[in-house]
């Protein structure tokens, strides 16, 4: 049995998109030494602060990707926090990728965590995602 505890305050609702987009990319994830699991908490109203900001955060993204890192994630609903999960070779990436986010540095984001989790190969992560019911 495979152990859920490395998603953590994440609601099962939540949970389960993140696992089916996850299970969407399992084919093209590389298998690099380290995952992260980055927790933004919005500040009120973020839906409509982050409008002239969106662009700037998703190339930031697409740039991350460019390098060899791999990004899955997205925005709880209502839009009150996001999560992504990050597969690269060190923290340091990740901590620079939240340090440089237009989000961040707007104060769209109260808070954040940076929590490394447990390496999972491609074939325990689509035994997760068969559990959600995503094949």
């Amino acid at each position: 049995m495979i152990s859920m505890n490395f998603v953590k305050k994440v609601t099962s609702k939540q949970t389960i998109s993140l696992f089916s987009k996850l299970s969407q990319n399992i084919s093209s994830i590389k298998e690099r030494q380290k995952y992260f699991i980055v927790e933004y908490k919005y500040v009120q109203d973020t839906y409509y602060k982050r409008i002239p900001y969106r662009q700037d955060h998703d190339k930031l993204i697409q740039k991350m990707e460019e390098k060899g890192n791999q990004i899955v994630g997205g925005s709880y609903f209502p839009l009150d926090g996001a999560t992504m999960i990050f597969n690269c070779d060190e923290q340091q990436i990740v901590e620079n990728f939240v340090k440089n986010d237009v989000y961040v540095k707007q104060g769209l984001v109260e808070n954040f965590k940076i929590t490394e989790i447990e390496r999972k190969t491609k074939d325990e992560l689509q035994e997760i995602s068969k559990i959600f019911g995503y094949r």
